[in-house]
């Protein structure tokens, strides 16, 4: 397997569940290529917010202010940015536009958990 340990991180002890990078990567550009979606342009910037206004839970209450930082951050960043918002609110996008989405994304931005 080819993932590193992050210096002073313990090994993992199921590292060896973890596939390939190059594995990984033949995987992803397969996907694009099946979807008809090609590399990322390069020039602009973009980040991708997973908005999730029609949740119940983990949601930003405060997305307004959050998203005027991010531009402000942005906005100061050489290189212009551009701000995409993947919603769940329908209609929702198609599989290719959300695939397109996350693959033009240098950033995503979203809660886990």
């Amino acid at each position: 397997v080819d993932w590193h340990d992050a210096p002073s991180v313990a090994r993992r002890g199921d590292v060896f569940l973890l596939p390939p990078r190059a594995a990984l990567q033949q995987l992803r550009d397969l996907g694009l290529q099946q979807a008809g979606i090609g590399s990322r342009q390069k020039g602009t910037r973009r980040l991708l917010w997973i908005s999730r206004p029609a949740a119940t839970t983990r949601r930003v209450v405060n997305e307004d202010a959050l998203m005027s930082s991010f531009r402000c951050v942005l906005n100061k960043s050489i290189g212009r940015w551009v701000i995409d918002i993947f919603s769940d609110i329908p209609p929702l996008p198609s599989a290719k536009e959300t695939v397109r989405l996350f693959n033009s994304a240098n950033i995503v931005v979203g809660f886990h958990g």
